[in-house]
């Protein structure tokens, strides 16, 4: 692990996430462009979440990289619901904005990452950022009941589309955060 001090919050770096990164760009051999922006969007997702945590004043304790993306820490553990929503909801937010603005310029294919990382990261598993939504304002079994139907309809979506890799991937990460956790 890499880990140092930048502005008194401790950025982490895992062996997991060069890990997988390496594995993605074996397996789906699209070239190092659609790799980019993927990054680019979580990046630009995680700053969302940090960006809103400042504006708050709920000052992050650690950011960490690791095999399943990027997390922010909190330095305390916040108590009130609207100030988590609003942190939780900020990265697909500037996802689904820049979406737009990218559809606007031309930018079709930024586009349909930052759709895509968006749509991805708002559905109801609880390792996600839709999942810790729901959990804030829902029982846990109405959220896990989501969790339940979202991942047949995935499965259902995936199966009609004929099983595309990465497709198969984020079900994958999916069922086994929500499920095996």
């Amino acid at each position: 692990m890499l880990s140092w001090d930048m502005g008194g919050m401790k950025v982490r770096v895992y062996f997991g996430f060069f890990a997988m990164i390496c594995f993605n760009f074996y397996i789906f051999d699209s070239g190092s462009a659609e790799m980019c922006a993927a990054l680019t969007a979580c990046f630009l997702h995680e700053l969302g979440h940090l960006a809103a945590m400042f504006a708050l004043e709920e000052k992050p304790r650690a950011v960490c990289l690791y095999c399943g993306g990027m997390k922010l820490l909190p330095a305390r553990r916040m108590t009130e619901r609207p100030k988590q929503a609003v942190i939780l909801a900020a990265g697909c937010t500037v996802n689904l904005i820049l979406a737009l603005i990218s559809l606007a310029i031309g930018a079709e294919d930024f586009s349909r990452v930052q759709l895509a990382t968006g749509l991805l990261n708002l559905l109801p598993f609880s390792a996600l950022d839709g999942g810790r939504l729901m959990r804030l304002f829902l029982p846990e079994n109405a959220r896990r009941a989501a969790a339940v139907v979202t991942g047949a309809i995935l499965t259902a979506c995936i199966t009609a589309a004929g099983s595309p890799p990465l497709a198969l991937m984020l079900a994958a990460y999916a069922a086994a955060a929500e499920f095996l956790m």
